[in-house]
C-alpha cells in the first residue's frame, strides 16, 4: 500500500513540471497578447478562442506528455499497473477540471479524453506485471 502510494505521488511529482515546462516552451513561441489579465477566466476563454492551432496542440502535449511521463514513473516504481491507472485518471481529472472551468475547442476536448488515457495504457504495458 504504501509503496503504492509513494508511486503515485513520484508520477505527480513527476509529471506535473512536464506540464508547465511544455506550456513554457508554447507561451515562448506562441506568447499571449502583453498587458492581458491571465487570471480571468473570460479574458482567457476570449484568448483560447483566437488561438493559432499550434498554441493549442502544445496544451494537449503538455498534458499528454505529464500524463506519460506520470504513468511512466508510477508503473517503473510499482511494477503494477493500478498506481499508473490511478496517475492517468488523475491527470484526466485535472484536464476535465481544466475544461469545465474554461472553454475549449471540442477537438482538444476529444484529443484529450483519448491520448490521456492511452498513455496510461502504455505506460502499465511498458512496465507494470499487472
Amino acid at each position: 500500500m504504501l509503496k503504492t502510494l509513494i508511486s503515485i505521488l513520484a508520477g505527480l511529482v513527476a509529471g506535473v513540471p512536464v506540464v508547465a515546462i511544455v506550456a513554457r516552451i508554447g507561451h515562448i513561441l506562441y506568447p499571449p497578447p502583453q498587458g492581458m489579465d491571465l487570471t480571468d477566466r473570460n479574458v482567457v476563454a476570449a484568448m483560447i478562442a483566437q488561438m493559432p492551432v499550434g498554441a493549442l496542440l502544445f496544451v494537449v502535449a503538455g498534458w499528454v506528455l505529464g500524463a506519460l511521463v506520470a504513468g511512466l514513473i508510477a508503473a517503473r516504481l510499482s511494477r503494477r499497473s493500478r498506481p499508473t491507472y490511478i496517475v492517468t485518471a488523475i491527470f484526466l481529472g485535472l484536464c476535465g477540471l481544466n475544461f469545465v472551468m474554461i472553454p475549449h475547442p471540442v477537438w482538444m476536448v476529444a484529443a484529450t479524453l483519448v491520448l490521456v488515457p492511452l498513455t496510461g495504457l502504455v505506460s502499465a504495458r511498458l512496465f507494470a506485471r499487472s
